[in-house]
């Protein structure tokens, strides 16, 4: 068990913020007997007492109790910290603030309980029973959702279902009455036992089905989201679902709600009918056109994230690359590089046998934090593969997904054309977007022909023009004198070429000013690569290339055309040409 120094370790508060909701498998790591974690009165782990001792965990804070005291008669009580002390783990607290303080990685060792079911009855307007949706709430403060419709079945598997907003007899009977709209059906319920007609649409945050819109038409409404980013985005989708089909749109922020938090808690925490009456109806009217003022777009603050590596581009990326070109053998490298400095990586492996995953990844194993999937274990898209995908996302949290290849999960409905890849690809750009993270789907280049124009290598990616339209970024990796040739454009990154040499499992990048243009002429690359010390003047660059003067003049014009050096006048020394984003 590693101690780390005292001046390092984080404080009380600290530590609860890290492992809240999770003291089960922390305590369990620490050597407290996991049996006696289940929330029921049982045997204590510290003073010997046969029925007294629960771990309550009030607040995901590690809380318990124990009615018989330790070595006394005097009940006994605390947070996480103090039953490491009362269990002998630790002297005192301080002790044990050390002992949390050095775990690293906590495995879970206790499986979740289920601690409520609930049922929520989706109706039409005649109070007929469209859809159940059944919120199980679990132990380790995790919640799961199952729709049924009417038929007994999934909304997927219903060819005849039809989404309705939460609560619609309400909305129909009460044509006057302005409709509040929350997040979930537990608000919803909150808000119509306050006497407010309240709804929700089945799926949660980002999930408003448009089929709910006519419901809505000439309403007045007020919406109410959770704090929280899922929250607002939820309010923008909704906010453009209703455009020009309500007739008012107002939204109510309520004051003081910590992050995640929602009306519920809200009310929870003190605040009255009074109260929120009055922040009802103070609620701010927005428009509800598509769109955005550039006072809106400046309002909100948008910072584009870092890239994922410093050769992968953030954001949703197709690499393509004929077989055997190194593209799985550079994005293993990626993923060594990712999972050991920034985060969990997520890979998709899916054109290797188990033997063969071994012999590709196992040499990473010590140091990085990898989730592998190899053949015949991740299902296509349409084969539940998406919600796997988006259940992997929310848990593991993955900063990079590399999905290999692309062909071994798109829908089959991809293969229809155009408009089928354009869906297929858009569904797995929107899904990642969502959960902010970054993902690169490998897929093949077509053969070389004749016609080809060898400085546009994009042309060559197999599909139709949508595989390189809907991604934030594309790549080609093409092989030329036993170099790996990396071509990269973007929407928000500049085009550019990079070679690399590959030495065991590491690629080095040859950063070299010429690096780009070497494959197509190696002595304008000289050219750049010596004025990367400098500025130089042209007598200067024939003594440091040893380029005849009669071509190096005729190359030098060449560069200065192509707008990669410049100089002020003739005579002047060349310099480099500095790199625009566009």
């Amino acid at each position: 068990m590693l101690l780390i120094p005292s001046d390092s370790i984080p404080s009380f508060d600290e530590l609860h913020k890290r492992h809240l909701g999770r003291w089960r498998d922390v305590l369990a790591n620490l050597g407290v007997d996991s049996a006696r974690l289940n929330g029921k009165a049982g045997p204590c782990p510290g003073c010997g007492g046969k029925d007294r001792f629960t771990f309550d965990d009030k607040h995901g804070r590690g809380t318990w109790y124990c009615h018989q005291g330790k070595y006394t008669a005097e009940d006994a009580y605390g947070d996480a910290f103090e039953l490491l002390v009362h269990a002998g783990r630790a002297r005192d607290k301080n002790e044990a603030r050390k002992l949390v303080s050095g775990l690293d990685k906590i495995p879970s060792t206790i499986k979740p309980t289920v601690t409520s079911k609930t049922e929520f009855h989706y109706q039409n307007a005649d109070g007929s029973l469209v859809l159940i949706v059944q919120r199980i709430e679990q132990s380790d403060g995790t919640k799961k959702f199952f729709q049924k419709t009417a038929n007994g079945v999934s909304p997927k598997q219903d060819e005849t279902f039809k989404y309705v907003p939460y609560n619609l007899p309400a909305l129909t009977s009460n044509t006057e009455a302005t409709i509040y709209i929350v997040e979930g059906e537990k608000c919803a319920d909150t808000l119509i036992n306050l006497g407010l007609v309240a709804t929700c649409n089945a799926g949660g945050a980002t999930n408003w089905q448009s089929e709910l819109n006519q419901y809505f038409m000439g309403r007045n409404v007020v919406m109410l989201p959770d704090n929280d980013e899922k929250g607002e985005a939820h309010f923008e989708k909704v906010r453009n679902e209703l455009a020009g089909v309500v007739a008012s749109f107002k939204v109510c922020r309520l004051p003081g709600l910590k992050e995640k938090e929602d009306v519920v808690d809200w009310l929870r925490s003190g605040h009255g009918l009074k109260e929120l009456s009055a922040e009802l109806d103070a609620a701010k009217t927005v428009r509800t056109g598509f769109g955005m003022t550039l006072q809106e777009l400046k309002s909100l603050n948008i910072i584009i994230p870092d890239p994922v590596h410093e050769h992968i581009p953030h954001g949703f990326t197709l690499l393509a690359g004929a077989p055997k070109a190194g593209k799985s053998t550079f994005m293993e490298w990626i993923a060594s590089e990712v999972g050991s400095q920034r985060g969990p990586v997520l890979y998709l492996a899916l054109e290797y046998s188990l033997p063969m995953l071994d012999a590709r990844f196992s040499w990473m194993a010590d140091c990085v934090d990898i989730l592998l999937f190899h053949e015949g274990k991740f299902p296509s898209m349409d084969n539940g593969g998406y919600q796997q995908l988006k259940n992997l996302l929310s848990k593991y949290n993955p900063a990079l997904t590399v999905i290999d290849t692309l062909a071994r999960v798109k829908r089959p409905i991809a293969e229809r054309g155009y408009d089928g890849e354009t869906q297929a690809m858009s569904e797995l750009k929107e899904l990642f977007a969502e959960f902010n993270s970054s993902c690169v789907v490998i897929h093949h280049t077509r053969k070389a022909s004749m016609l080809d124009n060898a400085d546009e290598p994009f042309e060559r990616i197999l599909g139709s023009t949508a595989l390189s339209a809907v991604p934030d970024n594309i790549m080609v990796l093409l092989q030329d004198n036993n170099q790996a040739v990396l071509h990269t454009k973007g929407r928000l990154v500049p085009a550019n070429i990079k070679r690399f040499s590959l030495h065991g499992h590491v690629f080095e990048c040859d950063d070299s000013a010429g690096a780009e243009i070497r494959g197509g002429s190696y002595r304008q690359a000289d050219i750049l690569d010596a004025l990367q010390g400098g500025p130089l003047t042209q007598r200067e660059l024939a003594d440091e290339t040893g380029i005849d003067p009669g071509n190096l003049s005729r190359m030098c014009r060449s560069l200065e055309a192509e707008k990669k050096i410049t100089r002020e006048t003739r005579g002047k020394p060349w310099n480099l040409v500095e790199k625009d984003l566009f």
